[in-house]
Protein backbone atom coordinates (compact mmCIF):
# COMPACT_ATOMS: atom_id res chain seq x y z
CA UNK A 1 0.00 0.00 0.00
CA UNK A 2 1.14 4.14 -0.85
CA UNK A 3 0.46 7.13 0.78
CA UNK A 4 -1.61 7.72 -1.92
CA UNK A 5 -4.25 4.66 -1.44
CA UNK A 6 -5.12 6.73 1.60
CA UNK A 7 -5.54 9.67 0.22
CA UNK A 8 -2.13 11.03 1.34
CA UNK A 9 -0.07 11.94 -2.68
CA UNK A 10 3.42 13.22 -1.77
CA UNK A 11 2.97 13.67 -5.75
CA UNK A 12 0.96 16.35 -5.01
CA UNK A 13 2.36 17.72 -2.12
CA UNK A 14 5.94 17.87 -2.49
CA UNK A 15 5.94 20.24 -5.03
CA UNK A 16 4.61 22.86 -2.73
CA UNK A 17 7.24 21.97 -0.17
CA UNK A 18 10.24 22.74 -2.32
CA UNK A 19 8.62 26.26 -3.41
CA UNK A 20 8.45 26.67 0.16
CA UNK A 21 11.95 26.06 0.40
CA UNK A 22 12.83 27.91 -2.64
CA UNK A 23 11.22 30.59 -0.86
CA UNK A 24 12.76 30.12 2.20
CA UNK A 25 16.00 30.89 1.38
CA UNK A 26 15.56 34.05 -0.54
CA UNK A 27 14.89 35.66 3.26
CA UNK A 28 18.25 34.67 4.83
CA UNK A 29 19.22 37.68 4.17
CA UNK A 30 16.89 39.58 6.04
CA UNK A 31 19.19 37.97 9.14
CA UNK A 32 22.46 39.47 7.73
CA UNK A 33 22.31 42.70 10.02
CA UNK A 34 22.82 39.95 13.17
CA UNK A 35 24.65 37.42 14.93
CA UNK A 36 22.38 34.84 13.66
CA UNK A 37 23.73 32.35 10.86
CA UNK A 38 21.57 29.63 9.19
CA UNK A 39 22.61 26.24 9.76
CA UNK A 40 21.63 25.83 5.33
CA UNK A 41 22.03 22.07 5.63
CA UNK A 42 18.88 21.91 8.66
CA UNK A 43 16.60 23.14 5.99
CA UNK A 44 13.61 20.82 5.31
CA UNK A 45 15.12 18.43 8.23
CA UNK A 46 13.28 18.26 11.19
CA UNK A 47 14.41 21.56 12.80
CA UNK A 48 15.67 24.55 11.36
CA UNK A 49 18.61 25.57 13.43
CA UNK A 50 20.56 29.08 13.61
CA UNK A 51 24.36 29.41 14.46
CA UNK A 52 24.38 32.12 16.92
CA UNK A 53 28.31 32.64 18.18
CA UNK A 54 28.98 29.56 21.20
CA UNK A 55 25.13 28.23 20.02
CA UNK A 56 22.64 26.94 17.92
CA UNK A 57 19.12 27.00 18.53
CA UNK A 58 16.40 24.97 17.27
CA UNK A 59 12.49 25.28 15.79
CA UNK A 60 10.27 23.17 14.61
CA UNK A 61 6.27 22.80 13.72
CA UNK A 62 4.86 19.46 14.71
CA UNK A 63 1.01 17.64 14.88
CA UNK A 64 -0.25 14.93 16.04
CA UNK A 65 -1.85 13.62 12.44
CA UNK A 66 -5.10 11.87 12.70
CA UNK A 67 -4.66 10.85 16.46
CA UNK A 68 -7.48 12.67 17.53
CA UNK A 69 -9.57 10.70 16.01
CA UNK A 70 -8.55 7.64 18.18
CA UNK A 71 -9.25 9.62 21.10
CA UNK A 72 -12.96 10.70 19.49
CA UNK A 73 -13.46 6.90 18.40
CA UNK A 74 -12.74 5.69 22.02
CA UNK A 75 -15.11 8.40 23.82
CA UNK A 76 -17.91 7.36 22.13
CA UNK A 77 -17.38 3.69 23.04
CA UNK A 78 -16.85 4.06 26.73
CA UNK A 79 -17.46 8.17 27.50
CA UNK A 80 -13.75 8.58 28.39
CA UNK A 81 -11.36 11.01 27.16
CA UNK A 82 -8.34 10.42 25.90
CA UNK A 83 -7.09 13.95 25.25
CA UNK A 84 -4.75 13.82 28.47
CA UNK A 85 -2.76 11.01 26.35
CA UNK A 86 -2.99 12.71 23.23
CA UNK A 87 -1.77 15.95 24.35
CA UNK A 88 1.46 14.10 25.80
CA UNK A 89 2.30 12.47 22.90
CA UNK A 90 1.36 15.61 20.34
CA UNK A 91 4.19 17.21 23.05
CA UNK A 92 6.45 14.50 22.10
CA UNK A 93 6.15 14.83 18.18
CA UNK A 94 7.37 17.99 18.56
CA UNK A 95 10.16 18.14 21.06
CA UNK A 96 11.32 14.67 18.96
CA UNK A 97 12.02 16.64 16.61
CA UNK A 98 14.13 19.21 18.43
CA UNK A 99 15.89 15.84 20.57
CA UNK A 100 17.36 14.55 17.44
CA UNK A 101 19.00 17.26 16.28
CA UNK A 102 20.79 17.81 19.86
CA UNK A 103 18.27 20.52 21.24
CA UNK A 104 16.95 20.43 24.29
CA UNK A 105 13.76 22.10 24.46
CA UNK A 106 12.98 25.46 25.87
CA UNK A 107 9.49 26.25 25.39
CA UNK A 108 6.61 25.08 23.65
CA UNK A 109 3.66 26.64 21.98
CA UNK A 110 0.49 25.36 21.14
CA UNK A 111 -1.66 25.54 18.46
CA UNK A 112 -5.33 23.67 18.25
CA UNK A 113 -7.57 24.11 15.64
CA UNK A 114 -11.19 23.24 16.07
CA UNK A 115 -13.85 22.75 13.52
CA UNK A 116 -16.46 24.46 15.49
CA UNK A 117 -16.46 26.26 18.88
CA UNK A 118 -18.58 23.19 20.29
CA UNK A 119 -15.67 21.41 20.98
CA UNK A 120 -14.45 23.64 23.82
CA UNK A 121 -17.79 23.29 25.37
CA UNK A 122 -16.68 19.96 26.71
CA UNK A 123 -15.55 20.78 29.96
CA UNK A 124 -13.65 17.35 30.62
CA UNK A 125 -12.49 17.08 27.45
CA UNK A 126 -10.91 20.20 27.34
CA UNK A 127 -9.21 20.33 31.10
CA UNK A 128 -7.54 17.01 29.80
CA UNK A 129 -6.05 18.45 27.24
CA UNK A 130 -4.72 21.25 29.00
CA UNK A 131 -3.67 18.70 32.23
CA UNK A 132 -1.82 16.59 29.60
CA UNK A 133 0.17 19.37 27.30
CA UNK A 134 1.36 20.77 30.70
CA UNK A 135 2.27 17.83 31.77
CA UNK A 136 3.90 16.89 29.25
CA UNK A 137 5.95 20.59 29.21
CA UNK A 138 7.07 19.19 32.62
CA UNK A 139 8.09 15.98 31.05
CA UNK A 140 10.41 17.76 28.52
CA UNK A 141 11.05 20.41 31.14
CA UNK A 142 10.16 23.16 28.84
CA UNK A 143 7.89 25.99 29.46
CA UNK A 144 4.50 26.74 27.71
CA UNK A 145 4.26 29.91 26.54
CA UNK A 146 0.94 30.08 25.26
CA UNK A 147 -0.54 29.38 22.06
CA UNK A 148 -3.46 29.63 19.01
CA UNK A 149 -7.20 28.11 19.08
CA UNK A 150 -8.44 28.96 16.02
CA UNK A 151 -12.31 28.03 14.87
CA UNK A 152 -12.09 26.54 11.06
CA UNK A 153 -15.63 26.05 10.39
CA UNK A 154 -15.59 24.45 6.67
CA UNK A 155 -12.11 23.49 6.98
CA UNK A 156 -12.21 21.08 9.89
CA UNK A 157 -14.91 19.00 10.93
CA UNK A 158 -16.94 20.33 13.84
CA UNK A 159 -16.96 17.69 15.92
CA UNK A 160 -12.93 17.51 15.66
CA UNK A 161 -9.96 19.12 16.38
CA UNK A 162 -6.23 19.39 15.07
CA UNK A 163 -3.90 19.55 17.91
CA UNK A 164 -0.11 20.68 16.79
CA UNK A 165 1.89 23.02 18.33
CA UNK A 166 5.67 24.44 17.91
CA UNK A 167 9.10 24.55 19.87
CA UNK A 168 12.39 26.36 20.36
CA UNK A 169 15.32 24.96 21.99
CA UNK A 170 18.85 25.50 22.31
CA UNK A 171 22.09 23.31 21.55
CA UNK A 172 25.24 24.39 24.10
CA UNK A 173 27.59 23.40 23.02
CA UNK A 174 27.41 23.81 19.38
CA UNK A 175 29.61 20.08 19.25
CA UNK A 176 26.30 18.33 20.77
CA UNK A 177 24.64 19.36 17.20
CA UNK A 178 23.57 16.37 14.85
CA UNK A 179 23.11 17.00 11.62
CA UNK A 180 22.98 13.57 10.12
CA UNK A 181 26.28 12.62 9.04
CA UNK A 182 26.69 9.35 11.06
CA UNK A 183 22.53 8.42 11.31
CA UNK A 184 22.52 5.14 9.73
CA UNK A 185 19.85 3.04 8.95
CA UNK A 186 17.56 1.50 11.12
CA UNK A 187 18.95 4.38 13.95
CA UNK A 188 15.37 5.68 14.34
CA UNK A 189 12.44 3.22 14.79
CA UNK A 190 9.61 5.84 15.41
CA UNK A 191 6.15 4.88 13.68
CA UNK A 192 5.01 8.25 12.54
CA UNK A 193 1.17 9.40 13.34
CA UNK A 194 1.13 9.62 9.29
CA UNK A 195 1.49 5.58 9.29
CA UNK A 196 -2.14 5.66 10.85
CA UNK A 197 -4.24 6.73 7.02
CA UNK A 198 -2.58 3.38 6.12
CA UNK A 199 -3.39 1.06 8.92
CA UNK A 200 -6.84 2.48 8.85
CA UNK A 201 -7.21 1.68 5.40
CA UNK A 202 -5.65 -2.27 5.86
CA UNK A 203 -7.85 -2.88 9.06
CA UNK A 204 -10.83 -0.59 7.86
CA UNK A 205 -13.35 -3.82 8.19
CA UNK A 206 -12.03 -4.79 11.68
CA UNK A 207 -14.74 -4.52 14.88
CA UNK A 208 -14.53 -0.56 15.99
CA UNK A 209 -12.89 -1.50 19.41
CA UNK A 210 -10.27 -3.65 18.03
CA UNK A 211 -9.50 -0.75 15.26
CA UNK A 212 -9.09 1.68 17.94
CA UNK A 213 -7.42 -0.75 20.23
CA UNK A 214 -4.84 -1.88 17.20
CA UNK A 215 -4.17 2.12 16.48
CA UNK A 216 -3.15 2.53 19.79
CA UNK A 217 -1.04 -0.60 20.22
CA UNK A 218 0.84 0.19 16.55
CA UNK A 219 1.57 3.92 17.93
CA UNK A 220 3.15 2.57 21.15
CA UNK A 221 5.66 0.02 19.38
CA UNK A 222 9.14 0.87 19.36
CA UNK A 223 9.59 -1.45 15.88
CA UNK A 224 7.76 0.32 13.32
CA UNK A 225 8.04 -3.37 11.04
CA UNK A 226 5.75 -4.55 13.18
CA UNK A 227 2.77 -2.81 12.00
CA UNK A 228 2.90 -5.33 8.89
CA UNK A 229 3.30 -8.39 10.64
CA UNK A 230 0.66 -10.81 10.77
CA UNK A 231 1.20 -12.33 14.11
CA UNK A 232 0.52 -8.85 15.19
CA UNK A 233 -2.82 -8.60 13.54
CA UNK A 234 -3.78 -11.83 14.56
CA UNK A 235 -3.93 -12.29 18.12
CA UNK A 236 -6.29 -8.66 18.30
CA UNK A 237 -8.69 -10.01 15.87
CA UNK A 238 -9.96 -11.71 18.68
CA UNK A 239 -9.84 -9.92 21.76
CA UNK A 240 -12.49 -7.36 21.10
CA UNK A 241 -14.09 -7.73 24.89
CA UNK A 242 -10.39 -7.07 26.33
CA UNK A 243 -10.65 -3.92 24.90
CA UNK A 244 -11.19 -1.52 27.44
CA UNK A 245 -9.56 -3.57 30.16
CA UNK A 246 -6.33 -3.14 28.09
CA UNK A 247 -6.61 0.33 26.50
CA UNK A 248 -5.41 1.97 29.85
CA UNK A 249 -2.35 -0.08 30.09
CA UNK A 250 -1.52 0.39 26.34
CA UNK A 251 -1.94 3.65 26.08
CA UNK A 252 0.31 4.59 29.38
CA UNK A 253 2.97 2.43 27.28
CA UNK A 254 2.47 4.53 24.51
CA UNK A 255 3.69 7.58 26.83
CA UNK A 256 7.27 5.46 27.53
CA UNK A 257 7.81 4.18 23.70
CA UNK A 258 7.20 7.29 21.95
Amino acid sequence: MKYKDTGVSYDAIDPMKRMAQIGGRKTVANISDTKFKELEKSRGETAYVLEHQDHCFAFVMEGSGTKSLVADAMHEINGKTYYNQLAQDTVAMIVNDLIVVGARPITVLAYWAAGSSVWFEDLERMQSLVDGWKDACGLAMATWGGGETPTLKGIIDEKAIDPGGSSFGIISPKERLVTGEKIAIGDANKLPCSKLQGIKKIIRKTERAVLVLLLLYLDCVHNAQLFANPLVLQPLQHSTHHSKILLPIILSLSLVFV
